[in-house]
């Protein structure tokens, strides 16, 4: 099974932020133009998620924010409460990224560890390989007869 992570990739950097970048376009325009009929803001999830990936903290916080102001700008809610909603909404998207981002950062600090840990268990094979052959038993039994 693939790593649903592995899409945050140094790689995909570029194209996942124009990616991220155009459904914001896309899901304000479409909410805008159909709005008295449903919000489409809960949508402005999925480039949050992607964006988590590859921006900073206060970046992403900005983008957070952003989202919130479009899908609170773009609802035919009442504006009596759009204080509350532009609070909430902006805490579960802020908090969305956030968890994406330490998502990645966990995950690229785990693969570094895993990637050393392999490291050490190839030296070791081949210190073990060393030890097993034909050289390093003779210069061992030629060491034990030196210092009988």
């Amino acid at each position: 099974m693939k790593d649903p992570l592995s899409i945050y990739v140094p790689a995909n950097r570029t194209k996942l932020i124009i990616v991220a970048t155009f459904l914001v376009a896309v899901i304000a325009a479409v909410d805008w133009a159909i709005k008295p009929y449903i919000s489409l803001g809960f949508l402005y999830l999925f480039p949050i998620m992607i964006l988590g990936g590859f921006l900073s903290r206060t970046q992403i916080v900005g983008v957070a924010l952003v989202c919130a102001v479009l899908q609170e700008a773009f609802s035919n809610l009442p504006g009596n409460e759009a204080v509350v909603r532009l609070l909430l909404s902006s805490a579960g998207f802020v908090g969305t990224g956030l968890f994406i981002s330490e998502l990645t950062r966990n995950r690229r600090i785990v693969m570094t560890h895993v990637e050393e840990l392999e490291g050490q268990i190839t030296l070791r094979q081949d210190d073990e390989e060393q030890l097993r052959s034909p050289d390093w038993q003779r210069h061992k039994h030629s060491r034990e007869r030196f210092w009988s």
